[in-house]
């Protein structure tokens, strides 16, 4: 079970022009499709149900927070891997 997020810098959603960087953004799409893949591999190990109104309270708390105030014009699938399928 992973204790960690896996985190990968914004070259694995988002290309730049050029060939200089091809390799640095190849490896952070992979990191991307590696933690989607441990999600289905691993993540009916973890066993903990969802309690939608707790999940989603939570996350929302967290985007109102000072500690989310980076994070803008994204989307954030609050739903227990479902999404990595």
């Amino acid at each position: 079970m992973l204790s960690r997020p896996i985190t990968s810098s914004i070259a694995g959603s988002v290309i730049g022009a050029g060939g200089a960087a091809a390799s640095y953004a190849v490896s952070k799409h992979g990191v991307i499709g590696l933690a989607k893949q441990i999600a289905v591999d691993y993540g009916a190990d973890i066993r903990r149900p969802g309690r939608a109104k707790d999940e989603y309270g939570a996350t929302i708390a967290f985007l109102l927070s000072d500690d989310a105030g980076y994070i803008t014009g994204t989307s954030i699938a609050v739903d227990g891997g479902y999404l990595a399928t």
